[in-house]
């Protein structure tokens, strides 16, 4: 392999770049982008970039047309303070035109062409290229893509059970459903199976080596009757002799400690049955009572020849319907005129194996670059290999094709990514290059993690080496106390309860020690957040635990993980509302509504107003018939104020079931929608979901319930990708686990195949089991590499995946390693504690005792420093003075159908101050009389808060602004009629206090209209999802309790003040309109809600105005 150099590596013929982690693979690729442009003067058009996620296209992206705007700002004589690369490429390209003006040109033009850049993942290339050329491909035109499946497999497979399956006679049929050991057979594992064989999983009988794709046509089967029969009379035989050995067991337990507990624990032959059956493998069962123990082997050898038989019986049914399954499958989508992702791959891999599309491709691209390239499959390969690469292609006609991966981070070979496909191609290519240098990690990790992988063969493959990486940067070390911390720490645990109670001991200490800092800025330090953390796990069952030990200790957590959300507790609760509604009654209503989110204990249920709750549920099944599934489960969780319960304070894991909740409604009403199901039909599909029937769409995933300062809790699969100042990699003492199921593996060879088998035999358990172990050791890798500062890895003394490395390294001495044993802590006694509260106080230790007190009492104070710990007063108020709104004298208004605006505004609005910060954004930079100019500004509002708002959301919000500019306010007053020249946004002031300090703050909106002076505060509360919770008294309320009423005090007092020293003549009742909140949740142009107006008098009367003598500086 050759050293990876971004500017010298030729731009021609086809290459492949092993990138190991941390090494800079996305910034290279858009250089060589950057370098295309320049030195090919290739269009961005015809440059081809295929990832294999949808994040990693938008990274790749924004990473591309930062780098060209760079290089053209540079280009135009812009001073020199960006990345030294693009600039060298920059000037080398001027140097060789003899001038600026040709690169201008060149950059310009791929500038303004942005947005025909071809970056996509592979099923969009795919698709992109049946669309283009249906014709030449042979394909039905604009086909719709499917991204599940399940329904068409579903029918499929009922359609085989009444052919092939109902027809059976009793005891073949008893037959199937008799084993407990094996695959249980039923419609589910059918469509289990079928979805594996449309992924191009084939099944496999016999031994690996004579690899048959079938079982012998002509091999005898015996009768299914005789053989139920022998093995139920051999288990009556067995079952009779310990009835009656049973009063002599003791005596032929004889003096073996372990036989004779057996028998004094069990009070009948029965019991002593169960426990002979689960002791049958020790060796003092077969010693002591030989004469059973024979009679339980004849048992168990019938019951081993009924489990051969049945498994050729199943494996026969299994290949018949593996036959037929792709045909009818195609012959429906084909009528349906749909299709699914892999089908798209096939059939463009078809129409290049034909020659139909080659040229047509070759010249449309000239430039190919395939990332993630150790997650590919043959077909993906061929694809590109035959039309760019093949034969003379990219050698001689001026293409450059880059195959970029990493055979280490090669992890998902459930989703066939074949290694042996890399290989080939590494084999194959013109020429291979390696990136060394890696930019993510500090020095001492970097040093750290080459010692860790040091192992022979750490990989257990000889086509994957470990080549040390060097340090890319100087990155400056997490500070521990005066030094640099350790950067990789081991922690030896004898269980997985020792290795969760270490982490949250470890992450309680880390946030809570001011010794632990991690670098800002250039020179500077700064306390461990929550979210500096990442905490890697294998499974999505131990991110939960994690999140759940966290949780009891108030540290902050969000799980990113591929959990199915259909598989989630919330789903399954949901399911049973639906039940309810459906067929509402005690029993259902009971368990529907049993469920602390939903506001009932068990006390609740059994008292609970039944004909109330069965109204209540009839009219939620009418508004299912009349408005949809989603609207009647938002009325559900409107009527039982789930989002209230799972908002409260002390709930931390509440915004997940929220989050949850939410998404299983959008999937109902997408499956009610997209295939007109009814009620019943609706609640079978989803009850199918929950049992695990074939989810493995994207869309079924969780998602991420908060992006708060949270500790990150992720899968080893979901955190390709990303970093984390601190990684724990807590569960890495991986070992086979054994499924029930059919048994997957690859055969040998650079033609093998994914295959699955029914028959679990020695054999394939043991390449089975290899691949895993190869498998399991590139997971560590990917999950040790995701840190930046420190790497906490956990493990177990025992045999796993882990130990080698463990073992190697326990002699480390060079300082970059720290090996130690598990000590329990107090951290026990916490996570025992059922009374945590307090959550800064649990994680954080103030010391307030080591603060030294100030001298004197000169401050600077601001609102919230007044309100902290301010008792609460209620300010009462007359609603029907004369200075008040119209909102304040209007009644409340009268419940609304949910529409989708309020879906928006009350549901999908995310809560917190991210929010509040986005919506001060766009009310701060929109112009207020322009209503044209409105959705460019909301698109540029929404590209700095992504996280926030989809882009079907963007109609919604630009809805909130027309309802908040065009409600009246007060009068006539309306902010669509205020100009941009009339108002100022976040206005600043300090006060100088009377008896020394100063008070600051900031005003929202300071503006004036009809000759007069206001003031408006933006408030994007949440203060209950219906628009009732807007109305005025409510808003009064929510005035009074956040002691808003002091805020807007203090704001007068500085306007007053300002006005008075700049505006001759100035008087506060004539002049000084008011002060305006506005609670933008609940702002509707027809309705008073959500507006909370006060004029000066009123404001001048308040307790906390005339309490507070200011002077204006």
């Amino acid at each position: 392999m050759k050293p990876f150099n971004v500017l010298t590596v030729p731009l021609k013929g086809s290459n492949l770049i092993e990138a190991s982690a941390g090494t800079g693979k996305t910034y290279s690729v858009a250089i060589l982008v950057l370098r295309l442009i320049l030195e090919q003067e290739l269009p961005v058009q015809q440059i081809l970039m295929v990832t294999f996620t949808n994040a990693a296209v938008a990274e790749l992206e924004v990473r591309i047309r930062l780098f060209l705007r760079k290089a053209y700002s540079f280009a135009c004589g812009e001073e020199a303070h960006g990345d030294e690369n693009i600039q060298e490429v920059v000037l080398r390209a001027v140097e060789k035109a003899g001038g600026r003006e040709p690169v201008k040109d060149l950059l310009c033009r791929a500038v303004r062409n942005l947005d025909e850049t071809q970056i996509m993942t592979i099923h969009g290339f795919c698709r992109e290229v049946l669309q283009e050329f249906a014709f030449e491909s042979g394909q039905a035109f604009d086909p719709e893509v499917i991204t599940d499946q399940t329904l068409l497999i579903e029918r499929t497979c009922n359609q085989f059970w009444r052919e092939e399956i109902s027809v059976l006679d009793q005891n073949t049929l008893e037959l199937l459903f008799n084993d407990k050991n094996g695959i249980q057979f039923s419609k589910d594992i059918l469509s289990v199976f079928m979805a594996k064989v449309l992924e191009g999983k084939t099944l496999i009988s016999g031994s690996p080596e004579e690899d048959r794709i079938g079982p012998e046509k002509d091999s005898p089967l015996p009768e299914p009757g005789v053989l139920l029969l022998g093995v139920s009379r051999a288990r009556e035989s067995f079952c009779r002799m310990a009835e009656a050995q049973f009063p002599r067991l003791s005596d032929l337990a004889g003096t073996n400690k372990h036989a004779r507990r057996m028998v004094e624990e069990s009070a009948s032959s029965a019991e002593f049955i169960k426990a002979f059956e689960k002791k049958i493998n020790t060796q003092y069962v077969a010693s002591c009572f030989p004469e059973l123990y024979g009679q339980y082997r004849v048992y168990a050898q019938r019951q081993e020849e009924l489990s051969r038989y049945r498994n050729v019986l199943l494996e026969k049914l299994l290949f018949k319907l593996q036959q037929i399954a792709v045909d009818r499958m195609q012959e429906v989508k084909g009528r349906k005129n749909v299709v699914g992702f892999d089908d798209m791959i096939h059939s463009v891999w078809n129409a290049v194996q034909q020659g139909a599309v080659n040229e047509l491709l070759r010249e449309k691209y000239k430039a190919i670059f395939i990332d993630e390239f150790q997650d590919t499959d043959r077909e993906q390969y061929q694809i590109f290999r035959t039309v760019f690469s093949g034969g003379k292609t990219a050698s001689t006609t001026g293409h450059a094709v880059f195959y970029i991966g990493d055979p280490k981070q090669s992890i998902y070979r459930w989703r066939k990514a074949d290694l042996n496909t890399y290989k080939t191609a590494r084999d194959q290519v013109d020429a291979v290059y390696t990136m060394n240098r890696n930019f993510r990690s500090t020095p001492g990790l970097v040093g750290a993690l080459n010692t860790f992988f040091a192992l022979d063969n750490a990989f257990l493959d000889e086509g994957i080496t470990y080549f040390a990486v060097a340090p890319g940067t100087d990155r400056r070390a997490l500070k521990q106390g005066d030094g640099p911390a350790v950067p990789l720490s081991v922690s030896l645990c004898r269980n997985q309860e020792e290795i969760k109670d270490f982490v949250c001991r470890r992450i309680v200490k880390i946030l809570s020690d001011k010794q632990y800092r991690v670098p800002e800025g250039q020179s500077g330090y700064r306390r461990v957040r929550p979210s500096d953390i990442g905490v890697i796990v294998r499974t999505n069952k131990q991110g939960k635990e994690m999140k759940a030990m966290l949780a009891r200790i108030n540290v902050p957590a969000v799980t990113i993980d591929d959990a199915k959300v259909l598989s989630s507790e919330e789903a399954r609760q949901i399911h049973y509302v639906l039940l309810a509604i459906l067929s509402p009654d005690r029993t259902t209503l009971g368990r529907a509504l049993l469920n602390r989110y939903f506001g009932f204990d068990t006390p609740d249920v059994l008292h609970m107003d039944e004909e109330k709750e069965l109204e209540r549920f009839r009219h939620l099944y009418e508004k299912w018939n009349s408005s949809g599934i989603y609207n009647a489960l938002s009325a559900f969780l409107k009527i039982y104020r789930v989002r209230y319960f799972c908002t409260a304070e002390d709930n931390m894991m509440g915004q997940r079931a929220i989050t949850n909740y939410l998404h299983t409604m959008e999937l109902l009403h997408r499956a009610e929608v997209q295939s007109a199901l009814s009620a019943r039909e609706l609640i079978s599909w989803f009850a199918r979901k929950i049992s695990g029937s074939d989810s493995t769409a994207d869309e079924y995933q969780q998602r991420v319930e908060s992006d708060e300062n949270a500790v990150q809790i992720t899968t080893i699969h979901k955190c390709k990708g990303l970093s984390y100042g601190i990684v724990f990699a807590p569960f890495l003492s991986m070992t086979r686990r054994k499924k029930d199921g059919f048994l997957e593996f690859r055969t040998s060879g650079p033609d093998g195949r994914y295959v699955m088998a029914v028959d679990r035999t020695a054999a394939f358990e043991q390449i089975a089991n290899e691949q895993v172990e190869q498998e399991n050791r590139r997971m560590i890798y990917v999950a040790l590499t995701r840190a930046v500062y420190k790497c906490y890895v956990c493990g177990t003394n025992g045999s796993s995946s882990l130990k080698p490395f463990l073992d190697a390294v326990s002699e480390d001495t060079s300082g970059t390693i720290h090996t130690s044993e598990y000590e329990e802590d107090t951290i026990n006694t916490i996570l025992r504690n059922e009374e945590v509260s307090a959550p800064v106080d649990r994680f954080f230790n103030r010391s307030p005792d080591h603060i030294p007190a100030m001298q004197g009492a000169w401050s600077v104070q601001s609102y919230s420093s007044l309100t902290r710990d301010m008792p609460y007063v209620p300010v009462q108020e007359n609603l029907s003075h004369p200075g008040n709104s119209v909102a304040a004298s209007s009644p409340d208004p009268a419940p609304a159908e949910t529409s989708a605006y309020d879906s928006f505004i009350f549901e999908r609005l995310p809560k917190g101050a991210k929010t509040g910060l986005m919506i001060h954004s766009l009310f701060e930079e929109i112009a207020f009389d322009d209503p044209s100019l409105w959705a460019e500004s909301v698109e540029r509002v929404r590209k700095t808060y992504p996280s926030l708002s989809g882009e079907a959301d963007a109609e919604h919000l630009l809805a909130m602004i027309a309802h908040v500019l065009n409600v009246r306010i007060h009068g006539d007053l309306v902010l669509s009629k205020i100009a941009r020249r009339d108002r100022v946004s976040e206005m600043a002031f300090f006060y100088e206090q009377q008896h020394g300090g100063l008070m600051t703050g900031v005003v929202d909106l300071f503006f004036r209209y009809g000759g007069k002076f206001y003031i408006l505060d933006w408030k994007s509360n949440f203060l209950g999802d219906r628009l009732e919770d807007y109305a005025p008294k409510a808003l009064d309320h929510a005035i009074t309790e956040s002691r808003y009423d002091l805020q807007y005090s203090i704001y007068f007092r500085a306007a007053l003040r300002y006005l008075e020293k700049k505006v001759p003549g100035f008087e506060a009742g004539r002049d000084f309109g008011g002060v305006i909140y506005l609670f933008v949740r609940g702002i509707r142009q027809e309705s008073p809600t959500g507006i909370h107006f006060r004029s000066a008098a009123r404001v001048l009367d308040l307790p906390y105005f005339k309490s507070r003598n200011f002077t204006i500086l």
